[in-house]
């Protein structure tokens, strides 16, 4: 009975605020509210909260009907159709849908001999899956757990890191040298410092191209029986190179490979395991049979029934390769290309700024590279797909078109777009985080007495409420800082800082304003210091922000250049610099994230506010909300 009472008296209900959850109970109209989680790890993998995403590059073209006119080598996708085997085996089983509603056959044992006869090993050495990637995460399940060490040549293929890293695992970087040349004794001693676990290889690596011997990754798997070795294949058809034979000799190397490149199969998404057969045991164990389609299936069957097919391809590549580089040592002394055993080559500019603009002009002229950012080692570099000698001298001929003239398509003068930066296209205040950036950079083994005070007076301000500092004040910290280092700084800052923290419907705007012929300029009170590596990577026309002053030897004086470029200052900043161009225009669009640019948003045609919140302050001046 008293149970009953108490049933009545008590009624429950659940709030979730973020990932904290909270029990309300009303005790005769009373309410109670106890957290009874406080920890997001029963909710979400606690290992996701800071996780950097594997980048990729969303591309418009699938939404264009009329492809020809694109040459998308950015991702090292065959430039070709697959054998033409493929696609009669394809057309083949369209032609007979009544399977169609049934899971694919689990266990393929002519695929299997065909990559046996491929691979020059038995079947038992050898399991396919749904892409290297697949097979790369069933890979992390069997050989690293919680708190794990795994130790990747950097820079790299980016996918494992996230895999990994999503199941705790810690990852550490083994970096290549400066002219991006694989230092095996340095190599050898990371494994033997960190003591790692695991170790990953992309051999050929992925960007830069460089191949290890099978020797020498024989020596390491001998010499480290401890540790378990993933090699990434991906582009051996390219280089030849090859561990596949040791497989049958040692435990602790697993080898993954991929008919999406050379076998040109990449929307068929599929890939294979060469180890022992006791790993192969293991990881056919968890290994999900039914999620290797019977198209894939189908069209590996065939592609790999037609390997003079995928030689004829490769030899192409490889001589396209060759051209490619000749031609752009040719005319482009400000352009090194760094050689390869894939089907891709590293390009180095002289600066950031030249490499964005080159990016630029090859996109405005349908033609996409990769833009590698995710190493400080790439930062002046781009990635390009070999395809065919065709395709490269396209290529050869826009990059030299730019060289010569050094011009991307003019914008129209009628149409301006205004952004405000910090809030509006980043999700936070982007200004004094890089002093401290700055600052925390400094923490080198060898600093200088300054630099031992700026530290000191960091970890002071720390202590004391941010919100109470001025931005002045702050930026005294950097008093004397030669522009170089700053500069450097920057460079860095932008690159690991601000750039993940991007509003991708607010950039997806932005570059649609751009297609369309506007200006674009951004209005921020952040520092021009990095605000230009915006400017440059994305191609948009000028940025009016922040300026930190320098002396005549370009020392930092620790001060403003100017004033902040903040609330009313902005439109004074405006009528400076655009105020012709703004008067001439038909349409002037205005974006921000805060009613402090109130003054700048009056002088635009068109509002737009970045928020999750509309405000009075909106209606009034007629704002149109992007909600983020």
């Amino acid at each position: 009975m008293f149970h009953k009472i108490i049933k009545k008296c008590f009624s429950k209900k659940i709030h979730i605020n973020g990932l904290k959850v909270h029990k309300v109970y009303n005790l005769f109209g009373i309410k109670l509210k106890f957290c009874i989680i406080k920890n997001e790890k029963y909710h979400v993998n606690k290992y996701l909260r800071n996780l950097s995403p594997y980048k990729t590059v969303p591309h418009k073209i699938w939404e264009v009907e009329d492809k020809s006119s694109i040459l998308k080598l950015d991702w090292n996708e065959g430039t070709m159709p697959p054998s033409p085997k493929v696609n009669e085996a394809v057309n083949k089983l369209l032609s007979k849908p009544d399977f169609f509603n049934l899971y694919p056959k689990t266990t393929n044992n002519e695929l299997l001999e065909l990559l046996s006869s491929y691979t020059n090993l038995p079947t038992k050495n050898i399991q396919y899956f749904a892409s290297s990637d697949s097979a790369h995460e069933y890979i992390a399940k069997i050989f690293i757990g919680e708190g794990d060490k795994v130790l990747i040549s950097s820079p790299s293929y980016d996918n494992f890191r996230l895999t990994i890293q999503a199941n705790g695992a810690q990852v550490f970087y083994s970096e290549i040298d400066s002219n991006f040349e694989f230092n095996a004794k340095n190599f050898e001693k990371d494994i033997k410092n960190i003591k790692p676990t695991f170790v990953y290889i992309v051999n050929p690596n992925n960007p830069t191209g460089n191949v290890l011997s099978a020797s020498y990754i024989e020596r390491l798997v001998k010499n480290n029986p401890d540790k378990m070795f993933l090699v990434d294949e991906a582009y051996y058809e390219f280089s030849k190179e090859t561990c596949a034979n040791l497989v049958q000799k040692y435990e602790n190397i697993v080898i993954s490979r991929t008919l999406s490149k050379a076998f040109a199969l990449a929307n068929f998404r599929f890939g294979y395991l060469l180890a022992s057969e006791s790993n192969i045991k293991s990881i056919s164990n968890i290994r999900n049979p039914k999620n290797i389609t019977t198209f894939a299936q189908v069209a590996a069957t065939a592609a790999l029934s037609d390997i003079p097919y995928m030689e004829n391809y490769v030899n192409e590549v490889n001589c396209a390769k060759e051209y490619f580089i000749n031609e752009i040592q040719r005319f482009a002394p400000d352009i090194t290309v760094h050689k390869s055993s894939a089907n891709f080559l590293l390009m180095k500019f002289k600066d950031f700024k030249l490499r964005c603009d080159v990016f630029n002009f090859l996109k405005e002229h349908n033609i996409y590279i990769r833009n590698p950012l995710h190493s400080t080692l790439l930062y002046n570099c781009l990635r390009i797909s070999i395809g065919t000698k065709e395709q490269m001298k396209r290529v050869v001929d826009c990059i030299d078109d730019f060289m010569r003239n050094g011009k991307t398509k003019e914008t129209a003068n009628d149409k301006i777009a205004l952004f405000d930066f910090c809030g509006t296209i980043v999700n936070f205040q982007s200004g004094n985080p890089y002093i401290f950036y700055v600052l925390n950079e400094l923490n080198s083994p060898v600093l200088n007495l300054k630099n031992r005070l700026r530290k000191i007076k960091l970890k002071l301000m720390r202590k004391i409420n941010k919100n109470f500092l001025d931005k002045n004040d702050i930026l005294y910290l950097l008093k004397g800082m030669h522009y170089d280092d700053l500069d450097r700084f920057a460079l860095e800052y932008y690159i690991k800082e601000v750039r993940p923290r991007f509003y991708s419907n607010v950039m997806d705007k932005l570059q649609q304003l751009k297609a369309e012929g506007y200006k674009i300029y951004v209005v921020s009170a952040g520092y021009e210091i990095y605000l230009k590596y915006f400017i440059q990577e994305f191609g948009l026309d000028g940025v009016i922000a922040t300026k930190i002053k320098f002396d005549k030897n370009n020392h930092c004086l620790g001060v403003f250049d100017g004033k902040d470029c903040i609330k009313e200052e902005k439109t004074v900043y405006l009528h400076k610099y655009l105020n012709s161009e703004m008067r001439c225009s038909t349409k002037v669009l205005g974006f921000t994230d805060s009613c402090t640019d109130i003054p700048m948003l009056k002088m635009c045609t068109d509002r737009y506010v970045v928020t999750r919140h509309k405000e009075g302050w909106m209606e009034e001046l007629n704002c149109e909300v992007i909600n983020v």
